[in-house]
């Protein structure tokens, strides 16, 4: 692994609503390794939370590369 890297995984569930927004879905995004979720009611949210959830947030932890 490169070292220095630095890694986050995102764990994204969408289902069918039919009381949800106009496009009738709606999901969850989990940040795996933290107790962090995020409830969105539109497919378009996803990539606003993951992008604040990384240029907002502290640093991660580099990876070891034992």
């Amino acid at each position: 692994m490169t070292q220095g890297r630095r890694e986050r995984v995102f764990l994204v569930r969408m289902w069918s609503d039919a009381g949800a927004a106009a496009d009738g879905w709606r999901g969850s995004v989990h940040e795996v390794g933290t107790d962090r979720r995020f409830y969105l009611t539109a497919p378009g949210e996803i990539a606003e939370y993951i992008a604040t959830a990384l240029y907002c947030a502290g640093p991660a932890e580099p990876e070891n590369s034992d």
